[in-house]
């Protein structure tokens, strides 16, 4: 049989115009085409004849991913935020939070302990205008309990009444053992074990405070145990 009959009996050459195809032969024709090109020929011919379509769909994509991270997130309780400033360089998050939900955690899969370590203000002064404002938003969402940072940010925040008096939280007992006294808000860390272990900063002295607006105090209260006695 000849090339020239079998290009007469071939069903798609039949059709002069693209419209005169059924949808089967236009995908057979498209098909043949992709088939001929390489992944940026392909990738240009999609975008070509297909781009609101693409769009479309990758939209869709990205709303149902948002949407179920929104739902997923939604399911978890912070029984405990922690924000550490200028952190160590061994500091790792992941291995923080792991460690305090063990040890302060309710065993509830949901809850859990989250920790911000990218605040790197090292004094009030040269601190990033950014920064300045991320960490007065998220104090004032009530977004952080347990704060992690320098004698000279502290000095700047305890004069506007950032933190709580530590004697209000913890018993007589409690403030004897850690040598809290009424007024302060600060604890004095800095030769934790425990926080030397996980890295938490390089300076002296490191002060534990603790937000005014915080509302879980009573875990704060095993946290603080746990930076004091390492249990």
């Amino acid at each position: 049989m000849s090339k020239e009959k079998n290009k007469k009996e071939d069903p798609v050459v039949r059709h002069r115009y693209e419209s005169d195809m059924t949808r089967q032969e236009r995908r057979q024709v498209e098909k043949e085409k992709l088939s001929s090109m390489n992944w940026k020929g392909k990738v240009g011919y999609l975008w070509t004849y297909y781009k609101y379509v693409l769009v479309i769909a990758i939209g869709v994509i990205i709303a149902i991913t948002i949407i179920a991270q929104t739902v997923e997130n939604a399911k978890y309780k912070d029984i405990l935020s922690v924000a550490v400033n200028q952190p160590g360089v061994t500091f790792d998050n992941d291995v923080f939070t792991e460690t305090v939900n063990q040890a302060i955690g309710t065993g509830e899969k949901y809850d859990r302990v989250s920790v911000d370590s990218s605040y790197s203000m090292a004094d009030a002064e040269s601190a990033d205008y950014n920064m300045v404002m991320k960490f007065t938003t998220v104090v004032a969402a009530q977004s952080i309990d347990v704060f992690f940072t320098n004698e000279d940010i502290y000095s700047h925040y305890n004069d506007q009444g950032m933190f709580k008096d530590l004697s209000e939280i913890l018993t007589p007992e409690e403030c004897a053992q850690y040598g809290i006294s009424k007024g302060d808000t600060y604890l004095d860390v800095s030769d934790s074990e425990w926080m030397k272990s996980m890295g938490i900063a390089d300076y002296k002295p490191v002060y534990l405070t603790v937000i005014a607006n915080s509302e879980h105090t009573d875990k704060i209260k095993e946290f603080i145990k746990l930076v004091e006695e390492g249990k």
